[in-house]
């Protein structure tokens, strides 16, 4: 959006009123129609006085004590300028020019809002604002802000993560069971509904969810999980030759893995989904599959339990072997 549009707006009669209020009176209705570019300025300035800091009460203090403005621009036109009508005016400018300040540092956190999503079947390698890396697995999400980053700098993460490289000082990532503060520089966080994992590779990691009383401090080789379900923890080494996690290769093992957790798996990695998936997901699997080829990990995963599968259109429906 042009700022100085932004500010030239924001000064004139009634402008930031009609935001407020949207009255099908204003004479500002006949401007928002008249082109596209009007409508999405008008509209993005509404949105962003909706999350403006003053909520519920103040809001409304906001608007009557523009509304008082107004009714005194009025009085002072018609009784010839006088000192009051010179101070509320002077009042008024300072509340456009606090509006817009408002507006200004609101528009920078917004646009500062990045979301990137990884779809199902598909893998995603990304830079961080500090230079830092990390991928995300299929099926995974990752948001944070460039223009606070300096202060805060963390990311929120839904699914699976491997963050590596040289992290800024203080640099997190929070899922919606727990939170990862960096002591270090290489880890994976997964965190899909009630599971969440953080396995260390490389310096010092502090893990925290709602089941520990205090942190947790991770380092080279070490695995922290929680399943919110089950409200059980469990603390375990890596194998030791792993020095980055296996999904970056295309690999998963599992071991007595819930066999809803591997069907799962399989849908986000191969972008396919199953039917009669219920029937299954009580059984137990230990084993390993890859990326190469849909068919082959099908066989892999679903023959040592005796199922089958046929595709119909976009599904593949599971079976029980004669």
């Amino acid at each position: 959006m042009d700022q100085k549009k932004i500010n030239e707006l924001l000064e004139q009669e009634g402008f930031i009123q009609w935001l407020f209020t949207s009255s099908p009176e204003s004479p500002w209705n006949s401007w928002y129609k008249q082109n596209l570019e009007n409508r999405q300025l008008a509209d993005k300035l509404r949105t962003e006085l909706k999350s403006f800091p003053l909520k519920g009460d103040d809001a409304e203090r906001v608007n009557k004590f523009l509304l008082r403005n107004r009714i005194a621009e009025t009085i002072a036109r018609s009784t010839s300028a006088n000192r009051r009508g010179y101070l509320l005016k002077v009042t008024k400018w300072a509340a456009a020019a606090a509006l817009v300040g408002i507006i200004s540092v609101s528009a920078l956190i917004l646009n500062g809002r990045k979301l990137i999503v990884t779809p199902n079947g598909a893998q995603q390698a990304i830079v961080l604002p500090d230079g830092s890396k990390a991928k995300l697995n299929s099926g995974s999400s990752l948001a944070y802000n460039s223009f606070l980053w300096k202060l805060t700098p963390s990311v929120t993460l839904d699914g699976e993560g491997y963050f590596y490289g040289n992290h800024q000082k203080g640099f997190g990532v929070k899922t919606s069971i727990g939170e990862v503060k960096v002591l270090g520089t290489q880890f994976n966080v997964y965190s899909r509904n009630t599971k969440y994992r953080v396995e260390c590779y490389q310096g010092k990691i502090q893990v925290g969810t709602s089941l520990l009383n205090k942190h947790e401090i991770l380092e080279v080789g070490e695995c922290f999980s929680a399943d919110m379900q089950s409200k059980k923890v469990h603390r375990e080494l890596l194998y030791s030759q792993i020095t980055e996690p296996r999904w970056t290769s295309g690999e998963f093992y599992f071991e007595k893995a819930r066999f809803e957790d591997v069907l799962n798996e399989l849908e986000r990695q191969f972008n396919i989904k199953f039917a009669r998936k219920d029937s299954f997901k009580n059984l137990s699997y230990t084993g390993y599959f890859n990326t190469k080829d849909v068919n082959v990990a099908l066989k892999m995963t679903l023959s040592p339990l005796g199922i089958g599968y046929k595709t119909s259109r976009n599904e593949i429906i599971l079976t029980e072997k004669e």
